[in-house]
């Protein structure tokens, strides 16, 4: 089996990958939709990109020295960006629950008062 075909195989495994693995952490809630679209597209371009023969031209001018250290590197980096991916999801969520936890505490807090102000004759800021 020829490099260029080691590389096609490859790609075509990691656009694979990238879209099953973003499908399901997507499915347990741990990335938002737009991330989630964002890699599912990266995933479908690397899927292209190795089993379309007019968008691999480039494998073969790899290699095999220097496919290794290409996927080494494609991998580390891809692995690192999707973390972030990840953490930057757990964040937006989190922050999207404390907003509604907030507004639930300020009708809950507007409804206090106004039974207060009932219950007192005053209003609220005589109390």
């Amino acid at each position: 089996m020829s490099t260029a075909a080691i590389v096609k195989f490859c790609v075509i495994l990691v656009g694979i990958g990238i879209m099953a693995i973003t499908f399901v952490l997507h499915a347990e809630k741990k990335l938002t939709v737009n991330l989630a679209v964002t890699w599912e597209l990266l995933g479908i371009a690397a899927i292209l990109s190795g089993a379309v023969p007019k968008f691999s031209g480039w494998s073969r001018r790899l290699s095999l020295g220097s496919l290794v250290v290409l996927l080494i590197t494609a991998f580390l980096v891809l692995w690192g960006v999707y973390q972030m991916t990840i953490q930057i999801s757990s964040l937006i969520m989190k922050n999207q629950e404390l907003a509604i936890q907030v507004s639930l505490l300020n009708q809950e807090n507007e409804r206090i008062l106004q039974e207060l102000e009932k219950l007192t004759g005053k209003s609220t800021r005589e109390l």
